[in-house]
């Protein structure tokens, strides 16, 4: 049992009961990973909830170096999120926005890189990192077109990256706006074809009738 209680801990259903009011969020995470020392993939999970905790808190700060410390933090942690979980494409994409949010585009953009070489399914998330990322950091007009040409391309369900896109299509180039809207309709049309359509109600009511011809019980 000593061997495994590294891996228990007691849940209290009283927030006030578990969580130290006068400790921060991070420090309240913090402490048990300082005593108990857990495995490395529960300590770098800890890492990244704890970048997640001071990327958030980064936008709410009131100041341009609170912001930038906070986000200097998150940085840290992701970065040690990664040595326990070094193909966690959530924790290169997050750190990818933090580099990019302190100015480090070259950084971000290498970031992105390993996150899509990944190939987890979540491809479509990092291309609107790097969309986004070119909106903050004010990248020429066609640059930013073109990635968030990439990003409506592989999420077109997406809303809010197709208006990103129509609106600086509208801006910079309003001829690919025609282009979207041609995309959109040959990607969402086919032929009608009457053969893959089938009533599945009448035949249903037709089995029901046959059966009450036949004299055996429906069951409905």
């Amino acid at each position: 049992l000593r061997r495994q209680r590294k891996r228990l801990q007691m849940v209290f259903q009283d927030p006030l009961a578990s969580i130290n009011p006068r400790a921060t969020a991070g420090r309240a995470i913090a402490d048990p990973l300082e005593i108990h020392q857990p495995s490395p993939g529960i300590a770098a999970r800890a890492e990244f909830y704890l970048g997640s905790l001071y990327q958030i808190r980064s936008t709410d700060a009131a100041d341009a170096t609170t912001r930038r410390n906070d986000l200097l933090a998150a940085a840290a942690h992701y970065e040690k999120a990664l040595q326990g979980l070094p193909r966690s494409g959530p924790t290169l994409n997050n750190l990818a926005r933090v580099r990019g949010e302190l100015g480090d585009a070259a950084a971000a953009s290498q970031l992105l890189d390993r996150a899509l070489a990944l190939k987890d399914g979540k491809e479509a998330a990092y291309l609107r990192t790097r969309a986004e990322l070119g909106d903050g950091r004010a990248a020429p007009a066609a640059e930013r077109l073109a990635h968030w040409q990439v990003a409506f391309n592989a999420a077109p369900e997406d809303e809010s990256a197709r208006r990103a896109f129509v609106q600086l299509a509208l801006q910079t180039d309003p001829a690919a706006v025609g282009k979207m809207a041609q995309s959109l309709i040959d990607n969402l049309t086919a032929d009608w074809d009457p053969a893959e359509f089938k009533d599945d109600y009448r035949e249903a009511m037709l089995r029901i009738v046959e059966a009450k011809i036949n004299g055996e019980e429906i069951e409905i």
